[in-house]
């Protein structure tokens, strides 16, 4: 799944380190001290209409968790699929695995 493997390539190219929130910032703690001496900006957050806004700063932050937990489970699921369709289980059911996999990857196409 070429989609698959692209948001993968990006992950693996985002700073190291778990990504934490300071105040309005969003920091890389690339030592796991929770130093912000040691620790590199990745973003500041504000809404142009209500100034700097907390919320923004978290969901960037939680961002690389949140999407390698989701690949993961996309992958397990396309995993128990090609199991399913390799052992004949999946063929002729009402949700064949051709069609759960199109409906994977169209959900990942932006």
């Amino acid at each position: 799944m070429k989609e698959l493997e692209q948001i993968k390539a990006r992950l693996s190219q985002i700073t190291p380190g778990e990504w934490k929130l300071w105040g309005m910032s969003v920091m890389a703690d690339p030592i796991g001290n929770s130093n912000v001496d040691d620790a590199y900006l990745i973003a500041t957050t504000s809404d142009p209409h209500r100034g700097l806004r907390t919320w923004n700063a978290n969901f960037i932050a939680k961002a690389p968790s949140d999407i390698s937990r989701l690949v993961a489970a996309v992958e397990a699921v396309l995993s128990l699929i090609d199991e399913a369709d390799t052992r004949g289980i999946a063929s002729g059911s009402p949700l064949e695995a051709d069609a759960i996999r199109a409906a994977i990857e169209n959900a990942l196409i932006p």
